[in-house]
């Protein structure tokens, strides 16, 4: 479990369960066989980076001590994992990410052994997350996921529709009553709740910061900004503004989508959480700069190309949305109509994830 940290969940686990924390793994990895590899793979870097041809970049002192640093560190990795599969001798291995290093990793030892590979996103995926991909199967959430693997040349007899077991999960969480909510937030009661699922954007969300900002105070309207873990945007405009609310990352998404009468998002996977309790969309599209990681090939426009909601472009655009979605409930339906078709087309029955995907595995691993 990479990342993973001791939780009272882990100690109800099923008796023939077994847990490794990587993190735990990798402090205990300092064995004499370990540092022996560590070795002979500096030295064989070292004379590769010697006889590589000149250049102006990767021939510079400061890239080359760049590369034998990452590939010391990646080998601590790949001995880790080889020796936990060596030790476990799991039947099949499951991965939400291959863009990853322990999914790139566990690909490559995959084909080593001959484990059946799974690729199982949780959370939404581009391109990038697939290049290169190692997978032998793909477990997708629906008919749009699977249509975007074919049309990425994967062969449809390795791909199985089966939900998303997160959602399915998280939306088993008790939910705290209205009014508690309310006072919790010292939100008025007759006030229509907006919220905001931002993402680490950090120029795009200094636009919709303004965006928000232009929202006339006298509205009865109170906008919660729910801040995504990696968002390093401090919102000073917003703070401090009597209808405005400055969630903390860790707050818990579903009370939250559960009280909002709309959400507000670019592309977040909170938009199909929302959809799924029956929130419309408000979908906010500020320009937002190419990167590698988190903007590629306009994977932060699915939700516009799936008609989700409204397509919001401007602060004008944002203000007449929210005055509409208060006093027209024709709108309100109508936006609660596209969030439902994007969502029937995004994902599979959520109350059936955990008996697809385990009925899938297990004919998987018949199979091997």
């Amino acid at each position: 479990m990479y990342g993973a940290r001791h939780q009272e969940k882990y100690n109800c686990k099923p008796k023939h369960v077994n847990i490794y924390l990587l993190r735990e793994e990798l402090q205990r990895s300092n064995s004499e066989n370990f540092n022996q590899q560590k070795m002979l793979l500096k030295n064989q870097v070292t004379q590769l980076l010697s006889k590589s041809p000149k250049h102006y970049y990767f021939s510079t002192p400061l890239f080359k001590q760049w590369f034998i640093t990452n590939a010391l560190h990646i080998l601590r990795w790949v001995f880790i994992l080889d020796r936990l599969l060596i030790k476990s001798k799991p039947a099949v291995m499951i991965v939400q990410s291959e863009a990853s290093i322990h999914g790139g990793i566990l690909g490559l030892l995959s084909k080593k052994y001959n484990i059946p590979f799974i690729n199982m996103p949780l959370l939404l995926i581009g391109d990038r997350t697939i290049i290169p991909t190692r997978a032998d199967y793909y477990f997708v959430w629906g008919s749009n996921q699977k249509k975007w693997f074919m049309e990425r040349n994967t062969k449809e007899n390795k791909i199985f529709e089966t939900g998303n077991i997160k959602f399915f999960c998280e939306l088993e969480r008790s939910i705290c009553s209205k009014k508690y909510f309310l006072n919790e937030l010292n939100i008025p009661a007759h006030h229509h709740i907006f919220g905001f699922t931002s993402q680490p954007f950090p120029d795009a969300n200094g636009r919709i910061e303004e965006w928000i900002n232009a929202i006339p105070n006298h509205l009865p309207v109170t906008i919660l900004v729910k801040k995504h873990k990696n968002d390093p945007h401090e919102y000073p405009i917003l703070n401090g503004k009597p209808n405005i609310r400055i969630l903390p990352p860790d707050y818990a998404l579903y009370e939250f989508l559960a009280h909002i009468d709309c959400l507000m998002t670019i592309s977040s996977n909170t938009a199909i959480e929302a959809a799924l309790v029956d929130k419309p969309l408000l979908i906010l599209q500020p320009p937002i700069p190419y990167h590698y990681q988190l903007n590629h090939n306009q994977n932060n426009a699915h939700l516009v190309k799936a008609q989700a909601g409204e397509i919001i472009e401007s602060a004008n655009h944002l203000v007449t949305s929210i005055k509409k979605v208060i006093i027209n409930s024709e709108y309100r339906n109508e936006l609660k109509r596209k969030a439902g078709k994007f969502l029937s087309r995004t994902l599979a029955a959520v109350d059936e994830a955990p008996i697809l995907t385990k009925s899938k595995i297990v004919e998987i691993i018949s199979k091997n």
